[in-house]
């Protein structure tokens, strides 16, 4: 078979697969709804898994790590904390008692110079659209911050409609900070792991195409 139809051939598998791919892997995480609803957690990392997508998620506030937190309640999500309770008590939000609740002294949705890392560890992931909210309620700025690498070194401000971001990101990493001091909680992502198998066969057609090219000039 020549070079040229190998190339076609690939292609379409590379399409086709991409599709299956796009379809039975897609995952929501909405951090809106999800457990925990009654019994808010913090974590260093928070971590949640679905449709083949495992993430990780830190807290920072400036350059001092702190704890990513799942806070509960209507238009709710993922926020920053200080410190938490590690052994229960009354000193939790809420004064629930329940352990790695974010203790009073603290509030837990991002503020000022206050960040939240997410980290892909299952791989390369395709991140679409990112749900913000603010304190319970409608975002209150109309853009955000974002850092396409992760680390928050370098941001970016991107738009929000509706408490709506669009970001259409293929990374392992990306970073989120609220805008113009904006209290805020990530209240869910929408995403597509990107399978190794896809990368690497996407890295044979390359070759193929450059010997077909090779051939041609011969």
């Amino acid at each position: 078979m020549e070079i040229g139809m190998l190339y076609k051939l690939g292609l379409g598998t590379l399409a086709a697969a991409m599709l299956l791919s796009t379809a039975s892997f897609a995952a929501t995480f909405d951090f809106d709804s999800e457990p925990p609803v009654t019994n808010e957690a913090g974590g260093a990392p928070l971590t949640f898994s679905n449709g083949g997508t495992d993430l990780s998620i830190y807290g920072w506030d400036g350059t001092t790590s702190a704890y990513a937190y799942h806070d509960s309640g209507y238009k709710s999500g993922i926020g920053v904390c200080k410190g938490v309770d590690v052994v229960g008590g009354a000193g939790g939000d809420n004064a629930s008692g329940n352990t790695n609740e974010c203790d009073q002294s603290w509030d837990d949705n991002m503020q000022a110079d206050e960040w939240l890392d997410f980290v892909f560890t299952s791989g390369q992931t395709t991140v679409n659209t990112l749900t913000i909210f603010g304190p319970h309620n409608n975002y209150g700025a109309s853009t955000v911050w974002i850092d396409v690498d992760g680390g928050g070194n370098s941001w970016q401000e991107y738009a929000v409609v509706n408490n709506m971001v669009n970001l259409n990101l293929n990374t392992s990493a990306f970073s989120v900070k609220e805008k113009e001091q904006y209290e805020a909680y990530v209240g869910g992502l929408t995403t597509v792991p990107v399978p190794a198998a896809l990368l690497l066969f996407g890295s044979a057609l390359i070759g193929f195409a450059g010997l077909s090219v090779r051939r041609k000039a011969a």
